[in-house]
C-alpha cells in the first residue's frame, strides 16, 4: 500500500485526538515497541485458538484471550501511529483509534468489527473476567475467535506498514501452542 494512505490515516487520528473526539495520549515509539505487541497478539491468540483445540472447560479462558488478542493489536496501531491508551477505558480509547485507523486505511467492514468487540464482545469479556465465569456461551466463543482471526492479522499487517516493517512476518507459536491436538 502506498504511504499515502497511512500517512492520512495518521493525520485522521492526530486530528481526533487533538479535538478530543479520542482521548489518547502522544508518545514517541521505536518500531520494536510496536512488534513486540503485534507478537504479543498473536501469541494470545495462539493461545485461545490451543485452549479450545484442547477443549479447555472454561469458555472465558480463550474468550479472554482472543479478545485480548484484539486489543494488543489495536493498541499497536495506535502506538505505531504516535499514540498511547493511558488510564481508566484504555482498552476503549485504544480500540476507537484502531476503529478509526482502519477506516482511513479502507477497511469498513474490519472497522465495524471493533465496534462490534466494544459493544458486544468486552462486556461479555468484562463479566467473564469480574462476576460470572460462565457468562461465555460457545457461540459468543466462536464470534470472538472469528472476529479475533480476522482482526489481529489485519491489525498486525497495518500496524507493522505504519511502523515502516512492512514485510514483518506473523510470529509462529504453533511449536508451543498447538491447534492440532492429538485424542
Amino acid at each position: 500500500m502506498p504511504s499515502e494512505p497511512r500517512d492520512r490515516a495518521r493525520r485522521a487520528l492526530a486530528s481526533a485526538v487533538r479535538t478530543g473526539r479520542i482521548p489518547l495520549d502522544a508518545q514517541e515509539t521505536a518500531a520494536q515497541e510496536v512488534l513486540e505487541r503485534l507478537s504479543l497478539a498473536e501469541r494470545h491468540l495462539a493461545e485461545a485458538a490451543h485452549l479450545v483445540a484442547t477443549h479447555h472447560p472454561i469458555l472465558a479462558s480463550p474468550y479472554d484471550r482472543a479478545y485480548d488478542a484484539c486489543v494488543v493489536a489495536a493498541t499497536a496501531l495506535v502506538t505505531a501511529c504516535g499514540f498511547t491508551a493511558r488510564g481508566d477505558a484504555g482498552h476503549e480509547r485504544a480500540l476507537l483509534g484502531a476503529q478509526l485507523v482502519l477506516r482511513e486505511l479502507g477497511h469498513p467492514s474490519e472497522s465495524r468489527l471493533l465496534d462490534e468487540l466494544k459493544s458486544r464482545v468486552r462486556p461479555v469479556r468484562h463479566a467473564s473476567v469480574y462476576t460470572a465465569l460462565d457468562a461465555v456461551t460457545p457461540s459468543a466463543l466462536r464470534r470472538v475467535l472469528d472476529i479475533a482471526g480476522v482482526l489481529v492479522p489485519l491489525l498486525a499487517r497495518e500496524a507493522a506498514a505504519l511502523a515502516g516493517s512492512e514485510d514483518r512476518e506473523p510470529t509462529d507459536w504453533s511449536s508451543l501452542f498447538p491447534t492440532r491436538v492429538e485424542p
